[in-house]
């Protein structure tokens, strides 16, 4: 029997196999790699879908936090800086309600501008004035204020100053004082109240013999310390009052009505020949006509 050629050898591995298609290949690569392309968009959407799920966990607990905003003005302490007088930014009489007289000016070394903190020393920043000191006082109740002044060199000194204060200040809670060899345990808290510009820094320092209520601000290169001593604590309100009464005078576009710091303004009412004229008309001012020369005062006085 003739030969087939186009029969296979049963013993090649060959025999009975179909011709190699490259088309098929193709078919099973682009199979393969659609199984690959599947499986990383799964995993994608998997960490997405995950990803999802953390941060809505999380957020969760924010959306039931109340966020209430400040209404600490953030100064543009550069461009103050250099233009604030150091005595005006003293505490003045007008500041004060009734009752408040010149106090004892040795007192003024117990400011709290340069003192340690809570035990800790903290560096002042390099002078450009003499600290100019105001002690004010108010018999009825044993308090005293001590007021403070200090220009720096540089504005962001002072800020530097304000924030190691801070610092210090958020690790303590409780320190002790030596007084004529007497070791006095005081508690240090902070009061609850919004302060009036964001560089800024107070407590509450208490003890058996009494307390400190006092604050610390920056106004362009100027350092300003008020503090308050008494048997007990200040009236509610009362520092931010004084505070914004100071304010008015060293920073008046950003706290005085109509950006005009008041001595300016009452000297341009007395200039005013609009208020002369009406002085002269005859007419007699009713009891609720006009603002009240006195009312600043009346109005920190009443706490």
């Amino acid at each position: 029997m003739a030969d087939d050629d186009t029969a296979g050898d049963p013993g090649d591995p060959a025999a009975g196999r179909r011709p190699r298609n490259g088309s098929g290949r193709v078919r099973r690569w682009l199979r393969r790699a659609g199984n690959q392309g599947s499986r990383v968009l799964l995993l994608a959407a998997v960490v997405a879908m995950f990803g999802m799920g953390v941060g809505y966990a999380l957020g969760f607990p924010l959306r039931y936090v109340d966020y209430e905003a400040s209404s600490a003005i953030s100064l543009d302490q550069a461009s103050l800086a250099g233009t604030v007088d150091v005595e005006a930014a003293l505490v003045a009489e007008g500041d004060l309600g009734p009752g408040w007289v010149p106090g004892d000016e040795a007192l003024g070394v117990f400011g709290v501008l340069g003192a340690p903190v809570c035990g800790t020393e903290i560096d002042t920043p390099t002078p450009l004035s003499a600290k100019e000191v105001a002690v004010w006082a108010d018999d009825t109740n044993s308090a005293r204020i001590i007021s403070q002044a200090l220009r720096v060199t540089r504005w962001s000194d002072a800020e530097q100053y304000i924030e190691e204060v801070a610092d210090e200040l958020e690790e303590c809670d409780t320190f002790y004082r030596t007084d004529a060899g007497q070791r006095t345990r005081v508690t240090s808290r902070e009061i609850d109240r919004d302060p009036p510009v964001t560089d800024h820094v107070g407590r509450r320092f208490q003890s058996p013999t009494g307390v400190q209520d006092w604050s610390m601000m920056v106004v362009g290169d100027v350092i300003i310390a008020i503090q308050y001593l008494a048997p007990t604590p200040s009236p509610d309100g009362f520092l931010g009052e004084v505070e914004r009464s100071v304010l008015e005078r060293v920073a008046p576009a950003e706290f005085a009505p109509g950006g005009v710091d008041p001595a300016e303004r009452e000297g341009t009412d007395e200039a005013d020949p609009d208020a002369q004229d009406g002085a002269g008309s005859g007419s007699e001012p009713t009891a609720g006509s006009g603002d009240s020369p006195t009312g600043a005062a009346d109005e920190t006085g009443g706490n």
